[in-house]
């Protein structure tokens, strides 16, 4: 369990999981069916603040004040990639075709990289709505 406040929650329904990651560093997946822990991955060095869940729920994708992107296969747990922008990440997105991820970090800038090799291409500062 967390030994810190919960930031983001994921579901894998047709695996039946949960997964959720907090201020303690940790992502923790839990069984839907009895609530029993499936694992724990302690990669990450500081609060986790983004949990998404791709390709059908085979591939998941955390992010965290520590500024990676991790990239886990859900059946093993592994870890297949890590992007690491050196700026904490408060929110993340993966477009629906896999193809980018965008980040938002520092002061209200969006940052647009390539999903599978991490390249950054382009940052929008100053975001913000009118």
């Amino acid at each position: 369990e967390h030994i810190a406040p919960v930031l983001c929650v994921a579901a894998i329904v047709n695996r039946s999981l949960v997964i959720s990651g907090g201020e303690d560093s940790a992502v923790i997946v839990t069984s839907l069916v009895d609530g029993a822990l499936v694992t724990k991955l302690d990669h990450h060095r500081g609060p986790v603040t983004t949990i998404k869940v791709i390709q059908d729920g085979d591939i998941l994708v955390t992010c965290a004040q520590d500024g990676a992107v991790c990239t886990w296969n859900v059946d093993s747990f592994t870890l297949l990639s890590t992007v690491s922008t050196g700026v904490p990440i408060h929110a993340m997105e993966i477009t629906e075709d896999n193809v980018f991820l965008v980040t938002l970090q520092g002061e209200n800038e969006l940052h647009i990289r390539t999903f599978i090799t991490g390249t950054h291409l382009h940052v929008l500062k100053r975001h913000k709505t009118k």
